[in-house]
């Protein structure tokens, strides 16, 4: 009997799947990582928010996966930060919530919209500097297959 592969990298099969998709990457304005970069514009980060094991196995998982769009103000193209955050995190809900027997690397996965999205302001670079993001989040049913 084959014994399972290690689950892969859950963000790097949301983030192939995303970049597939032309309006999202227009939307995100080609910007999308796990990270944020040290200026932001705008962009997309996509963050693992959780990971269970269904099965107990490590074949059967249900990772959570959180998509964000962030923008700065004072963008040019850009006319109101706080709406281009959610339109991006809009966009990711549509493109991720409809997934369904997705294959990547040795792991098969569907999706469902859970939450968001939902828009907040961070401060943490100061207060004359803040970043408008809005997210959602998506569950995964995933099963591994053996590598």
């Amino acid at each position: 009997m084959s014994q399972p592969g290690p689950i892969p990298w859950v963000p790097g099969a949301i983030r192939q799947l995303l970049i597939a998709d032309a309006p999202f990457m227009a939307e995100c304005g080609n910007r999308l990582s796990s990270r944020l970069p040290s200026t932001v514009t705008f962009c997309a980060r996509i963050r693992l928010a959780g990971n269970n094991s269904i099965s107990g196995d490590g074949v059967a998982w249900s990772p959570l996966v959180q998509v964000e769009g962030w923008c700065a103000p004072g963008v040019a193209a850009v006319s109101d930060p706080e709406v281009k955050a959610w339109d991006i995190a809009s966009r990711a809900a549509a493109v991720v919530g409809r997934a369904r027997n997705i294959t990547y690397q040795n792991m098969a996965y569907s999706a469902r919209l859970v939450e968001g999205p939902l828009s907040d302001v961070d401060t943490s670079r100061g207060e004359s500097t803040p970043l408008y993001w809005s997210l959602v989040r998506v569950e995964l049913k995933a099963h591994v297959t053996a590598t």
